[in-house]
């Protein structure tokens, strides 16, 4: 018999009600389950729908199925935020998978102190990987010697973050910043509205918004015990490049300039230059639409540039 905990688990999902599927029996096999499960979906059919109301799930959580009023990752999470009714917040991704005990170790290290905010899950197929040497070198734009060496779980420049790996020794690894794949958080520690409003769609960066926020007045970690697959998932909003290119850049440099506050000349070049580095590496740089997506993001915050003029 599982153990309810006060946690308003909230997954934001869009046409993947087979994925869904296999991670809400994830979390069905766990020791610790949230009071509630919000789904809140934003499918072009009624397959998740369906699911939701055919199938018997083994939980003692509370599922509530809720309709998209606005298709998007953040916008999805806030409308669960504002459904929900615990203390304690699990954002989780529709695709993935949660090994044993991984809600029963985000809560006991949650709990172990009244300062931390918000802990999250290993990725155990997604982990912080040693810089080569250009990338070393690239990077040294930003940080000296002694924190390159040390990245794990960290950020750096214009919001460039670093996983973290299970080859920590650290159980608690005191970070940055969380991603929301599987990622609990006090409901205290979240500021109001959650997410910025310039999130939308894809919502890139959402995760690093919010846990600067939190990390302004409380701790964060990642829980090297708590584990979980991340089994991503391709899907229609992710195949515009064009789209992507410019979300990234966008919500990047809003994330630098708005939230982190850094605001100076030398950031913008900075930013500017990771721009051209990642273009530079992912081969993208003749690709037409990927380079249309960089330019109307440059439009976009040129004209926030002089809005605060």
């Amino acid at each position: 018999m599982s153990i309810v905990k006060p946690i308003s688990a909230i997954i934001a999902t869009v046409n993947r009600s087979s994925v869904l599927k296999k991670m809400l029996l994830t979390i069905e096999i766990q020791e610790i389950q949230p009071y509630e499960i919000i789904i809140v979906d934003a499918s072009d059919n009624k397959d998740t729908f369906d699911l939701i109301n055919s199938t018997s799930f083994q939980f003692s959580s509370k599922i509530i199925y809720l309709t998209a009023k606005v298709k998007g990752a953040a916008t999805q999470r806030e409308q669960g935020i504002r459904e929900s009714t615990q203390s304690f917040i699990l954002f989780m991704d529709d695709d993935v998978y949660l090994q044993p005990y991984c809600i029963s170790k985000l809560w006991d290290a949650i709990n172990l102190d009244d300062k931390t905010g918000g802990v999250n899950a290993l990725i155990i197929n997604q982990q912080f990987i040693p810089l080569g040497r250009i990338s070393r070198l690239f990077y040294r734009l930003y940080a000296n010697q002694e924190t390159l060496n040390n990245l794990e779980g960290k950020t750096i420049g214009p919001c460039i973050n670093f996983l973290c790996s299970e080859n920590n020794d650290q159980s608690m690894i005191s970070v940055d910043w969380l991603n929301t794949t599987t990622t609990l958080y006090r409901k205290s520690s979240l500021p109001i509205p959650t997410f910025p409003s310039y999130f939308k769609g894809y919502s890139f960066m959402e995760d690093a918004a919010l846990s600067y926020l939190v990390s302004k007045s409380w701790k964060l970690y990642t829980i090297r015990d708590a584990r979980i697959f991340h089994d991503s998932q391709p899907g229609n909003h992710k195949s515009n490049l064009s789209v992507l290119a410019e979300e990234e850049a966008v919500n990047r440099f809003f994330t630098m300039h708005l939230i982190l506050n850094k605001r100076k000349t030398k950031d913008f070049l900075g930013f500017v230059a990771l721009q051209m580095f990642n273009l530079l590496t992912s081969g993208n740089i003749f690709n037409y639409k990927v380079i249309s997506g960089k330019l109307k993001a440059m439009n976009k915050i040129f004209n926030l540039l002089n809005e605060k003029k």
